[in-house]
């Protein structure tokens, strides 16, 4: 009976080829975009995550202001009281440049603070690059390598960025390596210097967060500047996330819903072809049964032959 039962399902599989591939190759696209749905939604939150510890720098605490947007920026005169704290105010903003299709991360920083925090390695090589002299007039920019090579500016060139009161001729004064915080955004990433960043951008006297560099046990630094600071301030650990990372997974999640959509057509697919591939062995089942086999047997082939098919299907798009 076995043996019946095996020709039973390898006739009707040879019998229809096309049928077969088609179901198997169901499986394998339903199982293939599902999974590498998720692998990319997995790879980009960890790269979303080392940018935002890529911006934080080597900060351990961040000041942020608990109920409006912003700080002052004299706030950094009562941080500066704290003892064992470095402080280093950050004015984070988003820009654009005429001509550039892709947007431009724009940090204003304090030059005099910034060093223990973050690397901005301005040397190429034995050759530094940097222009002393753009400092001493007009609004100055330090741009990543990658981001001067796609714009075509060379040190000492210039180039437009847009602001509240329109386009704004900027002075590249330094290019730096695509290393530590300069990797991310593909390159897209410029600093200038905070007080030329707060007036162009009309955000004189504030600045995003303040970022804190403690001397000995983290947890006594954050204690004392609660203390100093008083309840309108938030001291905590620099995120794990921003609103930019959290609205771009949201979005990304979203797609492994059409991966799930297109497993439930692979499993559409798998059905109609064993209700048809049932009702066109009716005689073979009717005379199988008729010689003694059971209904457990016969569901049991069928059962066993489609799952081999999604096994294969599953396989073939995972290997």
């Amino acid at each position: 009976m076995r043996v019946l039962l095996s020709y039973f399902s390898l006739r009707y599989l040879r019998r229809h080829p096309i049928r077969v591939f088609l179901s198997v190759m169901s499986v394998a696209l339903g199982v293939a975009l599902f999974a590498s749905i998720d692998v990319s939604n997995t790879s980009t939150e960890a790269a979303f995550r080392r940018t935002v510890e890529q911006l934080a720098g080597k900060s351990q605490l961040q000041v942020v202001k608990g109920r409006s947007l912003g700080v002052e920026e004299e706030l950094l005169k009562k941080i500066d009281a704290v003892p064992g704290v470095q402080a280093a105010p950050v004015l984070q903003l988003s820009a654009t440049v005429p001509g550039l299709s892709e947007g431009l991360l724009l940090m204003g920083l304090d030059f005099n603070r910034e060093a223990s925090f973050r690397l901005w390695d301005v040397a190429e090589g034995e050759k530094p690059q940097i222009n002393p002299l753009a400092f001493l007039g007009g609004d100055v920019i330090l741009v990543s390598r990658s981001f001067a090579a796609k714009r075509g500016v060379k040190l000492g060139g210039g180039f437009k960025i847009d602001t509240p009161t329109g386009p704004r001729p900027v002075t590249v004064a330094a290019i730096f390596k695509d290393e530590g915080p300069a990797e991310i955004f593909g390159g897209n990433v410029a600093v200038m210097p905070l007080k030329t960043a707060q007036r162009l951008f009309r955000r004189q006297g504030s600045v995003d967060r303040i970022e804190i560099l403690a001397q000995g046990d983290v947890g006594e630094a954050a204690r004392r500047l609660r203390e100093a600071l008083g309840p309108d301030y938030i001291v905590r650990p620099p995120p794990q996330s921003n609103s930019f990372l959290d609205e771009a997974m949201t979005r990304l999640r979203a797609l492994l819903g059409i991966g799930v959509v297109a497993l439930l057509v692979g499993i559409f697919i798998i059905y109609n072809s064993v209700s048809i591939s049932v009702v066109e062995r009716m005689r073979e089942i009717g005379t199988l049964r008729a010689i003694g086999a059971t209904r457990r047997q016969i569901f049991g082939v069928i059962l066993l032959e489609w799952t081999l098919l999604g096994f294969l299907g599953s396989a073939g798009c995972l290997g």
